[in-house]
């Protein structure tokens, strides 16, 4: 009973900030972007950030600081580990799924915090990437028939320190994931074509979709003090357990 009193009154005391605190999650939603895909490295990048969600709570831009200006972000993934097509009952592709593995995710934001020019202002690897596309539409009448859905599987990643004060979180990212649809095309903002899942590269685009992407920060671990106290008072409660035991 003295053990456990010591121990309430030891956590009392312990400062507010060094328990550990719900984090919130981060989430982005980006309007636009081009996707490069196929047999080459992945790269795609978007730009008109339209939201910005804390544990599913908007954060209003006018509020704060660094996304009332532009921000975009830059996937460059790594290389095609698998390529798997689907087939209907009579052998026909109807749709193609390319995974990768490896790559950078990074957030950009021009003119933030007295820089001139974009300034990156957060950064994650990227673990896997998987595109699914629907290949039994590409000979449809229309550019925008087909549907690219992209997933994302991001490691730990890093806030820059301003970026975070702002949003009040962490700036370390446990992990995190993204997922989008878009459309295949011949008419992108870069060149090339739409593509089959023969084509070496292919061009997307998002249209009347988006990218959403969430980041989960890391949680505090407990301080060392809490950690030295539990362990002791585990071993005291052992000893204790033992003597009693052995009394008997």
């Amino acid at each position: 009973m003295r053990l456990a009193l010591s121990l309430a009154a030891f956590f009392l005391l312990v400062p507010s900030d060094a328990a550990a605190d719900p984090i919130p999650a981060v989430e982005m939603e980006f309007r636009n972007s081009d996707l490069t895909f196929g047999f080459v490295n992945p790269d795609q990048t978007g730009w008109d950030l339209d939201g910005l969600w804390l544990s599913g709570e908007a954060v209003e831009f006018s509020s704060w600081g660094p996304f009332q200006l532009e921000s975009t972000f830059d996937a460059l993934s790594g290389p095609l580990v698998e390529q798997t097509l689907v087939r209907d009952t009579n052998g026909t592709v109807i749709a193609s799924r390319y995974f990768y593995e490896g790559g950078t995710f990074t957030i950009g934001v021009a003119g933030w915090d007295g820089v001139t020019g974009e300034q990156s202002v957060f950064v994650a690897p990227i673990v896997t990437l998987e595109i699914h596309v629907l290949d039994e539409l590409i000979t449809a009448p229309c550019d925008l028939c087909s549907t690219v859905d992209v997933f994302y599987e991001f490691g730990p990643g890093l806030f820059d320190a301003s970026v975070a004060s702002a949003l009040g979180i962490g700036r370390r990212t446990s992990g995190g994931e993204g997922y989008g649809g878009l459309g295949l095309t011949d008419f992108s903002n870069r060149p090339g074509t739409a593509g089959t899942y023969t084509s070496p590269e292919r061009q997307a685009q998002t249209f009347g979709g988006s990218m959403n992407f969430t980041f989960n920060p890391s949680v505090p671990e407990p301080p060392i003090a809490i950690l030295s106290v539990l362990g002791l008072s585990a071993a005291w409660l052992r000893r204790r357990w033992s003597m009693g035991t052995d009394s008997h």
